[in-house]
């Protein structure tokens, strides 16, 4: 379990505590609680999960369900309302000169060609 990801979980678990919703876990299983919802955020996050993106989308997923809550939520309520990944920035397309263009224009039609001299050859 990463760092980050447990102490997400968990202040998110005692915000949802502070609340004193109904069906909210007895004091003495809130520890096995944490601990199950943290392996939900895992299992849901992936090997995958990035600090700096996913802790702002589980602070969200929390945040934006407070506001609804009477009842001690399932962790798939939080990770449904957690916002998606946003996408990554597309590199650059890469610059090339005309002359570079020209040139690899000419390389595909000489492998082509070769491709097409094998093929009639048989092999």
């Amino acid at each position: 379990m990463q760092d980050w990801l447990k102490r997400e979980v968990v202040e998110g678990i005692q915000a949802l505590l502070a609340l004193r919703l109904n069906g909210a876990p007895a004091a003495d299983t809130v520890v096995l609680t944490a601990n199950i919802w943290e392996r939900a955020f895992e299992r849901h996050l992936g090997r995958h999960a990035i600090e700096e993106v996913d802790a702002p989308r589980i602070r969200e997923g929390f945040l934006a369900e407070f506001p609804k809550l009477s009842d001690w939520p399932a962790p798939v309520d939080i990770i449904r309302a957690m916002p998606p990944r946003r996408p990554r920035p597309a590199l650059p397309q890469p610059e090339s000169t005309p002359e570079q263009h020209k040139e690899s224009v000419k390389r595909v039609k000489t492998m082509v060609s070769e491709l097409i001299d094998g093929w009639k050859k048989g092999g």
